[in-house]
């Protein structure tokens, strides 16, 4: 379809250019979609011309519904000092500084209100129930949306209990949760109970904390290149042992952020197959879509042919008549096969051989 796209957009542009109607740039020039179209594809794999039928357009229409990258929604979740219920840990609205410097190289933070752009991990993107922004991260492939406690509000209105876990329908949906935790205690996996989350990456500091207030002794007296946080996996017993972290790992603070993210990642990934059973990536589903539109194009135009030419299935192809036909060749002193040279090869001598013989069963 693009190929015949492609071609459509050629012959109007050389019609356009022809009657002086368009003037080709210098970009354009260098970029034509004549030369484009012959880059798609090779003389073993031609492109196939689509049927303007309504199982076609029904094909099409399912290739274009189709996302052109993976999603992942992760949480992260802050623990304060000596918070340990669910309760505490969700009614924290911000974090310390070094949590909201680590979230900042975690990604960037994109408006929630109207934006249908990107993923935004089930995120209200209406009328900002679920905060004014979300931490979003992406590459050529993949789209990761943070869903991030302290970035959601709590509705201080009514019953308490209904806006908690109003807060936290989005996070506990997720297969990953990043955790840091400032609480001086270790951390449970089951603090905030949910059905789907089977991975916490569990973040702390190296240093130690003062019991009167969240105050990080190193990350006042040493540049942050120096400061060190400890990284450790939690996991469900059903959760096979597949990550580096779930023995502790000791992490700068420059490459926290890029470490975790590339762990939650992998995590995520391996449990959308594991958990969610989804065998494949959007981009594997797509080329498999393409190509039975191509099987389908390549059926429909064997059966035309078959139909034209009045053949049945039991009918042989003309190429097999005119084979089965023609009298068995035998080695004369009058044919001789060409002789293969590095250089110099003589093409014309090598078509009139090939013409001698039929080929088509095989092309």
């Amino acid at each position: 379809m693009l190929v015949t796209y492609c071609q459509a957009e050629v012959d109007f542009d050389s019609d356009a250019i022809r009657t002086g109607r368009k003037k080709l740039t210098q970009a354009e020039l260098n970029t034509l979609a004549s030369y484009m179209i012959t880059q798609m594809y090779t003389a073993r794999n031609p492109p196939v011309l689509l049927s303007d039928d309504e199982a076609t357009m029904r094909s099409i229409r399912s290739l274009d519904l189709m996302p052109v990258v993976n999603y992942h929604s992760i949480g992260i979740t802050y623990v304060g000092l000596g918070q340990k219920t669910e309760e505490e840990i969700l009614s924290n609205e911000f974090g310390s500084l070094e949590y909201q410097r680590f979230l900042s190289a975690m990604g960037q933070f994109i408006p929630l209100k109207g934006n249908t752009g990107i993923y935004t991990g089930g995120l209200d993107t209406a009328d900002d129930q679920d905060g004014t922004h979300a931490l979003f991260w992406s590459d050529k492939t993949t789209q990761v949306t943070f869903i991030t406690y302290t970035m959601i509000p709590l509705n201080k209105d009514g019953d308490r209990s209904l806006a908690l876990s109003d807060k936290k329908r989005n996070a506990a949906n997720c297969f990953v949760n990043i955790i840091w935790n400032d609480s001086n205690e270790p951390y449970a996996l089951d603090t905030i109970s949910s059905e789907f989350n089977s991975n916490s990456i569990v973040i702390s500091r190296h240093s130690r904390t003062s019991h009167e207030s969240d105050f990080v002794v190193s990350g006042e007296i040493n540049p942050r290149e120096l400061q060190f946080f400890k990284v450790k996996l939690l996991q469900t017993k059903d959760m096979p042992a597949i990550s580096p972290i779930l023995t502790e790992k000791i992490v700068s603070g420059n490459s926290l952020a890029p470490f975790v993210r590339s762990i939650a990642l992998k995590l995520s990934i391996f449990c959308q197959i594991y958990i969610g059973r989804r065998e494949t990536s959007h981009w594997v589903a797509r080329l498999e879509q393409i190509k039975r539109i191509r099987a389908m194009a390549l059926c429909r135009r064997d059966s035309i042919e078959s139909t034209s030419s009045g053949r049945t299935a039991l009918t042989p192809s003309p190429s097999m008549t005119k084979l089965s036909g023609a009298p068995r060749r035998t080695p004369t002193p009058d044919v001789k096969m060409p002789e293969v040279r590095g250089e110099g090869w003589d093409e014309e001598r090598l078509e009139q051989f090939m013409d001698k013989y039929d080929f088509t069963r095989y092309t």
